[in-house]
C-alpha cells in the first residue's frame, strides 16, 4: 500500500474489491453475505445482534469464512471511477475466487462445489452454479431441487439449503465484490 499525493490530492494505491452486480468469468471476486457498511442485524426483533459481514474462504481443503467490514468511498482504477462505491478490503488470498466460464469458482486449484447440503471444495468444477442478481441469491439444481447458498452466525458455517427463506439465525444474501488495484480518496 501506498500514499500516494499529486498536487493538493493524497490517495492511496492497493488492491480492494469493489461491490459488483454480477460476476464475470476471468475475473477474482470476493463471495460475501453482506453489501452494506457497517455490521448486519439479525435475530428476532426482541434479541438483535449485530456481526460482521463474511466470505467464503479455502482454508487448505476445506471451505471457512473471514470476518469483512464493507466501507464506502471513492475508488479509482486505470479506467473506471466509482464514486461511492462500496468495497472491502482483505488481505486473504483464500478468500479470492477466480470465475471460470459456466460460473465456476476456483482457488489454489481447488473449485467451490456442493456435497449435499454442504459447501466443499475438489479438483473439478462438478457444481454448476447460478446468480440471481436481482434476488442476491447464489443457488445450484440436483435431482431438480434448487440448492441456496447461505450463512449461519451461530455456528459460523456456510452451507446450503432448499428453503429461499432466511431465518432468524442465516441470511441467503449472496453479494460479489471484485478484485481491482485501486486509488482509494
Amino acid at each position: 500500500f501506498q500514499d500516494v499525493t499529486v498536487g493538493d490530492t493524497t490517495y492511496e494505491e492497493k488492491t480492494v474489491y469493489v461491490l459488483v452486480d454480477e460476476p464475470v468469468a476471468g475475473e477474482k471476486y470476493l463471495i460475501a453475505n453482506i453489501d452494506v457498511t457497517g455490521n448486519i442485524i439479525y435475530g428476532n426483533a426482541g434479541n438483535p445482534e449485530k456481526v460482521p459481514g463474511r466470505v467464503i474462504v479455502r482454508n487448505n481443503t476445506s471451505v471457512t469464512y473471514a470476518d469483512v467490514e464493507v466501507k464506502e468511498g471513492t475508488i479509482k482504477t486505470a479506467d473506471t471511477t466509482y464514486a461511492d462505491a462500496k468495497y472491502i478490503e482483505l488481505d486473504n488470498v483464500g478468500a479470492v475466487w477466480t470465475v471460470g466460464s459456466g460460473l465456476s469458482f476456483e482457488n489454489g486449484s481447488y473449485y467451490l462445489n456442493r456435497s449435499s447440503t454442504n459447501l466443499s471444495l475438489s479438483n473439478s468444477a462438478s457444481t454448476s452454479w447460478t446468480y440471481s442478481k436481482y434476488e442476491d441469491r447464489l443457488t445450484t439444481i440436483d435431482d431438480s431441487k434448487t440448492y441456496y447458498v447461505y450463512h449461519t452466525y451461530h455456528s459460523s458455517t456456510w452451507k446450503l439449503t432448499t428453503s429461499n427463506r432466511a431465518n432468524e439465525d442465516s441470511t441467503r444474501d449472496i453479494f460479489f465484490y471484485k478484485e481491482v488495484p485501486a486509488q482509494i480518496f
